[in-house]
């Protein structure tokens, strides 16, 4: 008797791949590069316990969190064959202690994407925390920038960066230096289902940016508070934010250059207590 097996697709280890798994592994580049990039930045200081409730146990923050609000636009995007998009991204400064010395990164709070490809890709592989926005053309005019995000017409951010200067040569080598490589820290989670596991992570990755131009000037920042009805996505995490106390506003920031997002680099941290969600 001939034992017939069934031929259907199952995925390889070691591949990976993104939804819908089925057509094959994924064309993201394991480096994916970002042939311009613009952050315009605006950071507060905060109260240490108000914003204690947010960031993972297994992160330490300083007495003085910083907390950065970035308008970033990217266009010649790799993995969009060419083409760009909009992002808002909130995140807290933070520090990690592995086997060495203390790591600091960002923690990412919440981020804002205009595109479903940059959401998917974001939240599937490192757990980036990103949702829909919309994006109404950023204002730039004689040194000043200003911009909102919105979610079906209502305001979650407003923010601005006004009286931006170029900054003296060694700075703007101070900032290369940094930014040459960076952390980021997130929480990659997908509930549980009848039958099966989910999976509740905290993500460690690396980035850079090569700095090409860089403006400093007063910031300023408003989060909206729409009602759920009004921003269903973003009602919460934007009421949050927004009762954030601000202790003091730094000063804002305008950034040019070019990134890279190496996906290699994205690893799972030891968790200081195992968790348990109920289906």
């Amino acid at each position: 008797m001939t034992t017939v097996t069934p031929f259907g697709f199952r995925t390889e280890p070691g591949t990976r791949y993104e939804m819908p798994i089925v057509f094959g592994p994924s064309r993201i580049p394991t480096v994916s590069r970002w042939g311009y990039a613009r952050a315009v930045d605006v950071s507060f200081v905060t109260i240490h316990d108000a914003i204690r409730p947010f960031v993972p146990i297994e992160l330490d923050l300083p007495d003085e969190p910083v907390v950065t609000v970035s308008r970033r636009t990217f266009d010649q995007v790799d993995y969009l064959a060419g083409h760009g998009y909009e992002e808002l991204c909130i995140g807290v400064g933070v520090s990690h202690q592995s086997t060495g010395d203390a790591e600091r990164g960002l923690y990412w709070l919440a981020m804002w994407v205009d595109q479903v490809h940059p959401i998917i890709a974001g939240r599937e592989i490192t757990g980036y925390p990103k949702l829909g926005a919309e994006f109404p053309p950023l204002e730039e005019r004689n040194g000043s920038f200003t911009y909102d995000v919105r979610e079906l017409g209502s305001l979650l951010v407003h923010a601005s960066v006004v009286d931006a200067e170029p900054v003296a040569p060694d700075v703007l080598a101070a900032v290369n230096g940094a930014a040459a490589r960076t952390i980021s820290y997130c929480s990659r989670y997908i509930p549980p289902i009848g039958g099966g596991d989910g999976l509740d992570q905290l993500t460690r990755s690396e980035s850079g940016f090569a700095v090409t131009s860089y403006r400093r000037g007063s910031g300023s920042v408003t989060f909206g508070t729409p009602s759920w009805d009004d921003a269903p996505q973003s009602a919460t995490a934007v009421g949050a934010l927004a009762a954030l106390p601000v202790v003091r506003v730094r000063s804002g920031s305008v950034i040019e250059g070019n990134s890279w997002f190496d996906r290699s680099t994205v690893t799972a941290l030891p968790r200081l207590g195992a968790t348990h969600h109920e289906p």
